[in-house]
């Protein structure tokens, strides 16, 4: 198997920095885990919550403690420093090679999308966002790991774009767009997505947008290569 994980974000517009931050971390135990936190508000105030959030998720996952373990810690790390003030959104996309899934996991408003064993739909139940609520826990779900399977994770930003023209997105697009592309063109995909949002807001993000798609598709390579590619524009935005 191959493992492909494709990310694009934007942020809202006019605000030099972007509240949604997402990582990407090798799992301790083998696999890749992709992290989505969307901080609370927009520019550099939401920055800074979502990077103390997203900080304390990955040191976790390397350390290898499972998805819910990690939700639950995030939020406790943010209610205790915030005082239960601010709110920060999050959304994990995990191959697990101990356990030989595909793991999904969220709080708050992100909105995840699955197609695996033939079936392309959105899953994931109302839950609380990280640090507002004591005790607050994830939703997680986890199906078997398979060629073909692919999970898309996209903050609010995303799935609400349109909006302020009437135009909101329909969620069955999206599902349309995840049965057409491959577990190769990952990338690809999450940059589709994007730029049809950015588009519904007229090329002026109404707030900060990320997307980001982990694919798993066939391969047995010679050499046990790995490798990452970064696009980072410099200029409008630096987050």
């Amino acid at each position: 198997m191959m493992i492909y994980v494709g990310v694009a974000k934007t942020n809202k517009w006019a605000k030099g920095e972007s509240g949604d931050t997402v990582e990407v971390v090798e799992r301790r135990l083998g696999g890749i885990s992709a992290i989505l936190v969307d901080g609370q508000g927009s520019g550099e105030s939401a920055k800074r919550i979502s990077s103390l959030v997203i900080a304390r998720a990955i040191a976790l996952v390397a350390e290898g403690a499972r998805d819910g373990a990690v939700a639950r810690a995030a939020h406790d790390a943010l209610y205790a420093s915030r005082g239960g003030k601010v709110s920060a959104d999050l959304a994990m996309l995990s191959v697990d090679l101990s356990t030989r899934t595909l793991v999904l996991t969220k709080n708050g408003r992100c909105l995840l999308l699955v197609s695996c064993q033939g079936l392309t739909r959105q899953v994931g139940d109302e839950v609380p966002p990280l640090g507002i609520y004591a005790g607050t826990r994830p939703w997680i779900e986890e199906y078997p790991l398979s060629v073909g399977s692919m999970a898309v994770a996209m903050s609010d930003g995303v799935l609400e774009a349109g909006q302020r023209y009437g135009q909101r997105w329909c969620v069955q697009e999206m599902l349309s767009g995840l049965d057409d592309a491959a577990p190769s063109d990952a990338s690809g995909l999450a940059h589709r997505l994007l730029r049809t949002a950015v588009g519904k807001d007229k090329g002026r993000p109404c707030d900060d947008m990320a997307v980001m798609v982990v694919g798993v598709g066939p391969g047995e390579p010679d050499v046990e290569v790995r490798g990452i590619e970064v696009v980072f524009p410099v200029g409008r935005g630096r987050g």
